[in-house]
Parts: structure tokens; sequence; C-alpha cells
């Protein structure tokens, strides 16, 4: 598939026919970059301190988690390709109040999702090289890597690099987590929900982390990177969904066999400027050096990977908003959704800058629990306007949701909703 000399964007000339079989998982790639994009701080540090704090118990919220997300996901990318409209254009379309709602939520997410990247990656890399440099200025640096990446590269590159990071950190974590020897005799008996006291708010960000918050209505925008913009594409879309899914399910079981063999009963926990040396330094007693130097790297390469996603896919979004406030056709979008474009670099430098100031807080994982738990009250609001797009004459009959699609979208917005009220409630 050529790209687009300007854009980097296939065109629908040179548009291949969708791969079939096997060969599909060849072209995988949108799904892990969406993985990549919510594995990277909130998965990780939520998983690492379910397993610290509660052990396997909260084995059910992984799963959930990824029961929940992917019909999430798969209706957002039917939608787009069967209809050529992005989300944003469908809320627009619903209701301007709809739309503005989502991009109140949107800039205030992007303000703390930018700081809470950044300060686990610092995280990461003030373990790895103590005394280099303060946290802020580790920070600091990632958030100008991510930057200057997405300022000067296309989606292609930025996938490839993404790829990479995800094969580094996958391979880091499942590793270790077989290396810590977990105990798996009762994993039967925690398939089924249990919420220990005081769990509430850890499983809405553990749940509401995987796979990614807003992340999800990036998808389209990747896709259509890819040139996936017709319904013929859809069988490769739903591999490429279920892909990313995958990795982030097993990552995600992994890192809470990392938390729950080095950490749990030990009274520690992740928390503040000393919480992945709490982690490191007994893996380094137990497992050896290498195997902290591993655990990092792969923290590094999480948190990283997430970093290009959001700084990429916030972009894309806000130049598709100002698209659609300004009625330009889906036709006619690349010149204003390039990221050459004016609209797509000046929410590059707003995602980038602003939310250093939040870097002095220093308190890189309390960040990224909060806007983790943030993204679960996106999802009713998601679950239920995607519900009325996809049963709207506004998508061919062929594509619209049957009765299993409904219950699945309509349960994941249901669960978010009721545990929501719960938790505040303190009820859970």
């Amino acid at each position: 598939m050529t790209e687009n000399a300007a854009s980097g964007t296939p065109t629908e000339a040179d548009e291949r026919p969708p791969p079939q079989g096997w060969r599909r998982l060849r072209m995988v790639g949108p799904g892990l970059v969406m993985a990549a994009t919510g594995i990277g701080a909130g998965d990780m540090v939520n998983g690492l301190n379910a397993g610290t704090n509660y052990g396997v118990l909260l084995l059910w919220a992984i799963l959930l988690g990824s029961v929940l997300k992917y019909p999430l996901s798969e209706g957002i990318g039917r939608f787009y390709m069967a209809t050529r409209k992005t989300l944003v254009a469908a809320w627009h379309d619903l209701s301007p109040v709809a739309s503005g709602y989502f991009m109140v939520f949107f800039v205030l997410a992007t303000f703390i999702t930018s700081a809470g990247v950044t300060s686990a990656a610092g995280l990461a890399m003030s373990a790895l090289f103590p005394g280099v440099m303060p946290l802020w200025a580790w920070a600091a640096s990632h958030a100008l890597l991510g930057f200057l990446l997405v300022w000067f590269g296309r989606y292609g590159l930025i996938e490839r690099v993404m790829t990479v990071l995800v094969l580094v950190l996958f391979v880091t974590v499942v590793t270790l987590a077989f290396l810590t020897e977990p105990d798996v005799s009762e994993l039967g008996s925690v398939l089924l929900p249990n919420v220990p006291d005081g769990a509430a708010l850890g499983i809405l960000a553990l749940i509401g982390g995987i796979g990614g918050s807003q992340a999800l209505a990036f998808y389209p925008y990747w896709v259509r990177d890819r040139g996936w913009n017709s319904p013929k594409w859809i069988p490769m879309m739903r591999i490429d969904l279920g892909s990313g899914y995958v990795v982030t399910g097993v990552f995600m079981v992994a890192m809470m066999f990392v938390g729950a063999g080095l950490l749990y009963g030990t009274g520690q926990d992740i928390s503040g400027a000393t919480g992945l040396v709490s982690l490191a330094d007994p893996m380094a007693e137990r497992l050896g050096v290498l195997a902290k130097q591993l655990f990092l790297v792969g923290f590094w390469a999480a948190a990283t990977s997430t970093i290009f996603g959001v700084w990429h896919g916030s972009s894309h979004l806000f130049a598709d908003f100002v698209r659609v406030i300004r009625k330009v056709p889906e036709e006619h979008a690349q010149r204003i959704l390039s990221p050459s474009g004016k609209w797509f670099r000046s929410y590059l430098l707003f995602t980038t800058f602003p939310p250093m100031v939040l870097l002095v807080l220093d308190q890189p994982v309390l960040l990224v629990v909060t806007y983790s738990a943030l993204g679960a009250v996106f999802f009713p609001f998601l679950a239920g306007t995607l519900m009325w797009f996809l049963n709207s004459r506004s998508i061919p009959d062929a594509y619209r949701n049957r009765w299993l699609g409904n219950l699945a979208i309509a349960g994941s917005g249901l669960f978010f909703v009721v545990f929501g009220v719960l938790a505040v409630l303190g009820l859970v």
C-alpha cells in the first residue's frame, strides 16, 4: 500500500483488497497501537497494585475488562468502516451538546493523562539511572521525545516503534511472571467476582484502564491511516482488535502475578516516588540484578509507548473536532487532519507542554490511577451513544447491531454505572 506523499495516508486508488485467513495476522497493527496506548502507564501500575494489595483475587477484573472493552472497540471500528464517520462526527450530528461534553472530558483527560504517563516513564528511568536527573526532568524529556516523534514521524513509523516497544514489555514482564513462580493453585476460585474491602476504586481503575479509555476513540484514525476505511475491512479489524486485547490480557495477568509473587503480604505497596524501587529491589534480591533491570526496561517501554499513542491519537481527534465544527466533509478531511496541519500540531503542543506543571506534584502513581478511574466515567456515555449509532438508519442494515451486540454494549455501560455509583457511596 503506497502513501500520500504529503500526509502519509494511503490513497483510495492504492488500496489493496483485505488479506484472507492467517495472512490477516501479518497486517495486525492499529490494535497493537491501541493496546500499547492503554497498557502503558495505567494498566501496568494498576496491575501491579492489584497483585500487591490483593494477590490474584482481582484476576476476574482483568478478564472482565477485556470482555467489556472488545464489543465497544469493535462497534467503534465497524461504525467507522460502514459510515466513514468518526465518533466525534457522530456525536456532533447527534447533538452539539454530546460532542461538547466529550471534548470537555477529553481535554481534561489529556491534561491528566499526559502528566501521568510522562511521570511513569520518568519513574522507570530514575530507577534505572538513579541520581542522573530528577524525576521531573526525566518526565519532561520523555514528553519532548513523544513530541518530536509525532511532529516529524508518519503513522507507519509510529506503529513500528510502538510494536517494538510492545514486544519488549511483553517479553520482559511475561518472563518475570514465570520467574516469580506465582501460586496458581487457587486460580479457579478467583475467576468469579470478588470485591475485597476498599478495592472499589482500584477495580474501576483496573477495568477502566484495560485497552485504554479515550484511546478507544483514537482507533478510527489509526485504521484510517492504514487505509481500512470500507466495510470489507471489518473482518480484518476484528482480528486486529482481538490480537490487541489478547496481548493486553496476558500482559495484565503477568503484571498481577509479578506484584502478587513479590510484594503480596509484605505490607509494601507501589506509591510515591519510591514505588518502582519497592518492587525492583526485592526482585533483585530474589531473582538477581538482571531481573530488576528487565523489569525496569519493560516498565519504561510500556509508559513510553503510551506517550507516543496519546500524543498521536489526541492530536488526530482534536483536529477531527475542528473539521466537524467547520463542517468539512470526510472526503476533504485530510487538509485538516494532516499531522503537518496547524490543528493537529496545536493540540500536540498542548499535550506536551502545559501538563508539565503537574509534574511538581511528584505523585506519578496517583496521577496514573486518577486518569484510569476518570476513564471509567467515560464508558457509560460511550456505550449509550454507540448503542444509538449502531441501531440507527445512518448505518447500513448489514452492519447494524444484532441482539448479542446490543447486550454486550449495554452490559458494558451498565457495569460502569452501577459499580461507579456503589464505589462513590462506599458500598463496595
